[in-house]
């Protein structure tokens, strides 16, 4: 290469700058403006509106730690269920908030006693295997659910 010549290939660069340009254009496939616009219409709603993944950080931490917290409550709630006091403490404070409907509650209250009795009968490990077991379930469903939706609405790329 000459140092000299500061455009060494400006023959072949003119015949294929001519040949792009003698290009038809290409054409805008017919799903682009919905999508762009659907895309603009997502961005426009407010933060609570889209899905999780496009919340702010410090809100999905927040919403972590609540679920967390919420779980771990009903957990603990599943495991002493069997506890008689705390049944019975927390029985009896709902009874005095509904006492309008006492008839029902009675009901209520039979069923209640008689789900504690059965779930102190199963024990712990039948009760984490429930739970598993119904934790499983769900997670089929959600999956299958995902795959029947992704057939249902399959879109070729064309």
């Amino acid at each position: 290469m000459n140092p000299h010549d500061r455009q060494p290939d400006s023959d072949w660069e003119k015949l294929l700058d001519r040949q792009l340009r003698a290009l038809p254009d290409r054409r805008a496939p017919d799903t682009l403006l919905p999508r762009v616009m659907a895309a603009l219409r997502v961005r426009a709603l407010p933060w609570y509106q889209r899905t999780w993944w496009t919340w702010p950080r410090p809100l999905q931490c927040l919403s972590l730690l609540l679920v967390s917290v919420v779980l771990g409550v009903i957990t603990w709630l599943a495991l002493h269920a069997g506890d008689v006091a705390l049944t019975g403490q927390v029985g009896r404070q709902l009874g005095n908030w509904f006492a309008p409907v006492a008839a029902l509650w009675t009901a209520v209250g039979v069923l209640v006693n008689a789900l504690g009795a059965v779930i102190r009968s199963l024990g712990t490990l039948n009760l984490c295997l429930a739970g598993a077991v119904l934790l499983a379930m769900y997670l089929s469903c959600v999956g299958l659910g995902t795959v029947f939706y992704r057939v249902a609405f399959y879109r070729r790329n064309s």
